[in-house]
């Protein structure tokens, strides 16, 4: 199959503007942080009593917790995986005065991103299982830090999918929902989780994919850079409305002129997460395109490398590695010369 066309990469920096307290906003799909969100919830002091959603020490029976003023589960609002692979991107907010409005990551907080039961409230006794949420970025004017983590679930089925942020190393939790939490009346609310679906494999070979775009990345050690689109065409998967079920794709970065096709292992994977159907007015709606970032440690020797997109339709047994002009599989397999450029800075 041969599906060219450019990617349409775009979308706008919403910053709602500071009224007195902080507010969540999201922030258009530009490069290291989300694609989007819902709109944002003014930041509102936490009770003594942690409210809907919370658990802190004071429902126990023990002194008032120390809860975040504010969070919320910033996007997306729906997850896929494949059981036993990593989901793409989920990504949360937090605001905690004199923790999170100084620049970067706020000192003390602990995150993490989980699913659970549907309609449940987002706690382990409650079946639900968390994930740490590293620091990614400042939203917001500076005042709110933004965590983001993947999820890896083992059974199929549907699940809720929420945050937690902690500022008192864990011993109590405030949960967020997609129109937030200040953590008194209306706080964390099921009807507002997100969901995970959780898939088996769709079966078979990927039958055409690429690296839509960029061609080009620049990224600091210990940042994240894209967002990074890859599409997938495969027949009876991807040509159907919405997101074809099954998949697991990732976007990866390793040595300058390498093959992942022949040796991943000197490569680095991260899941990534359906976006749109594309080539709608050619050949309707043939492709789906995933959205992903390219994750570069602290310490990473500044220099060139290489990034690729990689799909699979059985589980992770196989792979298709997919570069610039594509990979069909047969006379157009992966090469390392049209994999996409990515300069590490000191």
């Amino acid at each position: 199959m041969s599906a060219r066309a450019l990617a349409r990469w775009g979308g706008a920096l919403l910053v709602a503007a500071l009224a007195g307290c902080p507010r969540a906003a999201p922030d258009g799909g530009g490069a290291a942080t989300d694609s989007g969100g819902g709109a944002g919830t003014d930041a509102e002091p936490a009770p003594t009593d942690g409210g809907a959603g919370a658990t802190d020490a004071s429902d126990a029976g023990g002194g008032p917790a120390t809860l975040p003023g504010w969070c919320n589960l910033q996007f997306p609002a729906s997850l896929a995986a494949v059981t036993g692979w990593p989901s793409g991107y989920a990504y949360g907010r937090v605001y905690a005065a004199g923790i999170t409005d100084a620049p970067g990551a706020g000192a003390g907080v602990l995150a993490e991103v989980g699913f659970g039961p549907d309609g449940s409230l987002p706690d382990p006794a409650a079946g639900w299982t968390f994930f740490a949420a590293p620091f990614n970025v400042d939203t917001d004017m500076g005042a709110n830090d933004e965590h983001w983590a993947t999820l890896t679930a083992a059974v199929a089925g549907a699940y809720d999918l929420a945050f937690r942020f902690s500022v008192d190393g864990g011993a109590s939790w405030l949960a967020c929902d997609l129109d937030g939490d200040g953590g008194g009346a209306g706080g964390y609310d099921p009807a507002q989780a997100g969901t995970l679906t959780v898939e088996l494999p769709a079966g078979g070979a990927p039958d055409w994919c690429n690296l839509q775009f960029p061609a080009l990345l620049t990224a600091a050690a210990g940042a994240a850079a894209g967002p990074v689109y890859g599409w997938l065409y495969q027949p009876g998967v991807t040509d159907a409305a919405g997101r074809g079920a099954g998949v697991i794709a990732e976007v990866g970065w390793g040595p300058d002129g390498s093959d992942p096709s022949a040796d991943p292992s000197g490569w680095t994977f991260a899941g990534a997460a359906y976006n749109v159907d594309t080539m709608c007015a050619v050949t309707p709606c043939a492709n789906d395109e995933y959205q992903g970032a390219v994750l570069v440690p602290a310490g990473t020797p500044a220099g060139s490398y290489d990034y690729a997109v990689r799909l699979s339709l059985d589980g992770g047994g196989m792979f298709r590695y997919c570069d610039l002009d594509g990979n069909d599989g047969a006379t157009n397999l992966y090469d390392p010369a049209l994999a996409g450029a990515l300069t590490v800075g000191p």
